[in-house]
C-alpha cells in the first residue's frame, strides 16, 4: 500500500515534466541568450525522455532548409558539425518531420512501414538507431526547427513521451522564435 505522502516514480516523472514546461515558459520571458535557452531544450528532452542521443535542430529563418544543430546532449556546436551530426541520426526520420511538420514517435524503425525502404543499413547497424521521436518546433505556420531524440533500444519512447515532447516544443519553439528576434534587434 502506498503512502499518501508518497510519489511514486511514475507521478514523480509527470511532475518533473510538468515542472520543466513550467521552468520553460518562465524562461521565455527572461532568457535572451539563444544558445543558453537551446541547451536548456535540448537537455531537458533528454533527461525527460531518457533517450541516448538528442539533437535539436535549427531551421533557416527564410527558406526553412536545416541551418545548423544548435545543441546536442546539452554541448554548443559550431555550422561545420551539422554533417558530423547527421551521419549519427536518421535522416529520414528527421527530414520526414521537417517536411511534414507533424510529430513522429517510431518504436522499431527498422519495422516501421511509414519508412520501409528508406532506411539504411548504416541508421541501423552503424548509427544503432531503433526508437526515435522527433517533433518540430512550430510557431503559428513557422517551423524553427526540430528536437530529435533516439535510442538504440526497440519502444523505449511510448505516446506519453512523445505528447510531452510536443507540448514541451511548442513552448520551445516560441521561446526560440523570441530569442531569435532578440539577436536580431541586437
Amino acid at each position: 500500500m502506498n503512502h499518501p505522502d508518497v510519489a511514486s516514480p511514475e507521478q514523480n516523472m509527470t511532475l518533473e515534466r510538468l515542472t520543466s514546461l513550467y521552468e520553460l515558459i518562465r524562461r521565455m520571458n527572461s532568457v535572451d541568450d539563444l544558445q543558453e535557452l537551446l541547451n536548456f531544450v535540448i537537455d531537458r528532452a533528454m533527461k525527460l525522455t531518457g533517450g541516448r542521443q538528442g539533437v535539436l535542430l535549427l531551421t533557416d529563418e527564410y527558406d526553412g532548409a536545416p541551418k545548423k544543430v544548435a545543441a546536442v546532449l546539452g554541448q554548443e556546436l559550431e555550422n561545420s558539425d551539422l554533417q558530423r551530426i547527421l551521419k549519427s541520426v536518421s535522416t529520414t526520420v528527421m527530414l520526414n518531420v521537417l517536411d511534414k511538420g507533424q510529430p513522429q514517435l517510431v518504436a522499431d524503425l527498422p519495422g516501421d512501414r511509414r519508412f520501409e525502404g528508406h532506411v539504411s543499413h548504416d541508421t541501423l547497424e552503424l548509427k544503432q538507431v531503433r526508437s526515435v521521436l522527433a517533433v518540430p518546433l512550430k510557431t503559428d505556420a513557422d517551423t524553427v526547427g526540430m528536437i530529435y531524440v533516439d535510442d538504440p533500444q526497440k519502444a523505449t519512447f511510448d505516446q506519453e513521451d512523445l505528447e510531452f515532447l510536443s507540448a514541451f516544443a511548442s513552448q520551445a519553439a516560441i521561446a526560440i522564435h523570441r530569442a531569435r528576434a532578440h539577436q536580431r534587434q541586437i
